[in-house]
């Protein structure tokens, strides 16, 4: 399994998203060739309902277990609720 698997089934398991994309974003920087080392995640969930503050907070545990080993990784993390994408 991938690393951008490995992040979508953890997010999926633990937030139940409306809408995720995960997008390998390590060809856009120095890095060798097939390192999964920057991401872009973009989350809607119903678990961030409400929340204000803690949202990359509750995003963050979900993928935790991976951050440990791959303490290199970058993610650049967009979290919402449904509420918040139809404000928009």
């Amino acid at each position: 399994m991938t690393v951008q698997q490995n992040i979508e089934t953890k997010i999926r398991s633990s937030l139940a998203p409306s809408h995720l994309e995960v997008i390998d974003e390590s060809h856009m920087h120095s890095v060798p060739p097939g390192s999964e080392s920057h991401f872009r995640v973009v989350v809607v969930s119903e678990r961030f309902e409400g929340v204000v503050r803690a949202k990359f907070q509750i995003l963050g545990a979900a993928i935790e277990p991976l951050r440990s080993t791959r303490k290199n990784a970058r993610k650049s993390m967009t979290a919402k609720s449904g509420s918040d994408v139809l404000a928009k």
